[in-house]
């Protein structure tokens, strides 16, 4: 009879950890951490869908007066994610040149060499073992190089 708990313990706990493996933990995605001259970035953002199937379409978030930094040309900018769980992929969009930069969980960038005011939307994405999108977050920021 005891051999028949333990047996039936050990099959509920299988159930479990094989049903919650897909979940991601938290509320919300993580923030990366986007410095300067080891000056952090402040940064305007929001999880769009977090454990659940995600809308396809995006809508660029726009940066405010305290998402913008002075840089100068050329300067580097580090973009770093390092909190778990790590983004599937991550898309750097440059609205201002309208480039698009596929980045890593630890990336540095350059900012542009022209004088001018450049806006950036981070877009991350944490995928499902099967490739499902099961998270997206947005993060924009605005550089001013002088």
């Amino acid at each position: 009879m005891k051999r028949k708990i333990v047996n039936w313990l050990v099959l509920y706990v299988m159930i479990l950890l094989v049903g919650c493996g897909d979940q991601l933990p938290g509320k919300e995605a993580s923030v990366p951490d986007i410095q300067v001259k080891n000056k952090e970035v402040h940064l305007e953002g929001k999880t769009i869908c977090w454990n659940r199937a995600c809308p396809g379409d995006l809508t660029f978030l726009p940066p405010s007066d305290k998402s913008t930094i002075k840089v100068k040309p050329d300067e580097a900018i580090t973009i770093n994610f390092s909190k778990n769980p790590q983004p599937s992929s991550i898309n750097l969009f440059q609205g201002s040149l309208g480039e698009v930069k596929k980045l890593d969980s630890e990336s540095v960038i350059n900012a542009p060499s022209q004088k001018g005011t450049y806006y950036y939307n981070v877009v991350s994405y944490w995928n499902r073992n099967k490739g499902q999108t099961w998270g997206i977050a947005q993060y924009s920021f605005r550089i001013i190089v002088e």
